[in-house]
């Protein structure tokens, strides 16, 4: 059968060292995250015979380099473990983004791995195990497969600390620059002379953020995140090769926010923090009632286009259909 699945994206909150390792991208320590809604990947997987070859797609365009090793190591796992009949089909897979002008990483391998793993018949498989494919393709992947606010361990465990039901937490997104890999510069983070500063102290900055879910403080939560994402760029900034993530955007999006917060405006701008990923990705966390106004001030008086986005649900299928290989069983 043809499996369709969608993932959401994530904002890291904690975030991970990825080692791009032979089999996985293993973390140096654990994460916290929260997947974002609407942004979204689908995937569609069919295992079949009438192609002779494994064809996969992103955004329409085939997968080349790294990207493509990365998704035939996740082949060869779920063929693995579906069994010998598997092994012998080829698979179409399709990921499509929303929105389509830009690559969504973790939530593209969280939906391609869950498809796949359907369309392999196996059914009910348990989210650890989709995970553990999942991360294959992108060290945050695991995070889009559980959805809500949640944990991920270096034993490869997940940990729902929040829904998306229990927690809401407007954030907004802005795609700066596009998608790249950021392998490189993440095993070059531990040549930084803060880096056994940084391992020592993230205990404590786990559970600072772990306590800030559970009493649902989303102020603690955005300040927590945007002191997060300048420790870690201080770490890429004083890393071996000197390498400087931010896009100006960036650092005029961190002046006028840090501004309004300062201000105070409207009651509601002290809750008002950015958090910024290795991969350029921006968002701004912003208390419920200042989400349009701070959309409109990005958008106005920055030229910068944005997303007002959600805590997202977990990875899940969404459609299934039958193919003429089925119906000749």
């Amino acid at each position: 059968m043809k499996f369709t699945a969608v993932a959401h994206p994530v904002q890291e909150l904690v975030k991970h060292h990825g080692l791009n390792g032979e089999d996985a991208s293993m973390p140096y320590h654990d994460s916290i995250a929260v997947c974002t809604a609407p942004l979204e990947s689908r995937a569609t997987a069919d295992f079949c015979y009438s192609t002779l070859e494994d064809i996969c797609t992103i955004n329409g365009k085939n997968v080349e380099g790294k990207e493509k090793e990365k998704l035939n190591c996740m082949l060869s796992m779920v063929r693995a473990y579906a069994g010998y009949e598997y092994e012998k089909q080829c698979v179409t897979l399709d990921i499509c983004n929303n929105p389509s002008n830009i690559r969504l990483p973790s939530s593209e391998f969280a939906a391609a791995a869950m498809a796949l793993v359907y369309a392999a018949g196996m059914n009910g498989t348990s989210h650890g195990v989709i995970a553990s494919i999942a991360l294959i393709g992108n060290s945050s992947a695991a995070h889009s497969i559980s959805g809500g606010f949640s944990m991920f361990r270096t034993d490869g465990t997940i940990e729902c600390l929040a829904t998306a039901e229990q927690i809401q937490m407007p954030m907004i997104f802005v795609p700066i620059d596009e998608y790249k890999y950021v392998d490189e510069s993440q095993v070059d983070i531990e040549t930084s002379p803060f880096f056994k500063r940084r391992m020592n102290y993230l205990p404590k900055k786990i559970d600072e953020m772990k306590e800030a879910i559970n009493e649902k403080a989303l102020h603690r939560i955005g300040f927590l995140a945007e002191y997060e994402s300048i420790d870690l760029h201080t770490l890429s900034m004083t890393g071996k090769a000197g390498r400087i993530h931010w896009h100006p955007d960036v650092v005029k999006a961190y002046r006028k926010i840090k501004e309004f917060r300062d201000s105070g405006c409207y009651g509601f701008g002290y809750s008002t923090f950015i958090s910024v990923d290795s991969g350029n990705f921006l968002y701004v966390n912003v208390h419920p009632y200042g989400k349009e106004i701070v959309s409109k001030m990005m958008s106005e008086e920055l030229g910068l286009q944005n997303m007002i986005c959600e805590v997202g649900g977990p990875a899940r299928i969404v459609e299934a259909q039958h193919t003429l290989l089925d119906h000749i069983k």
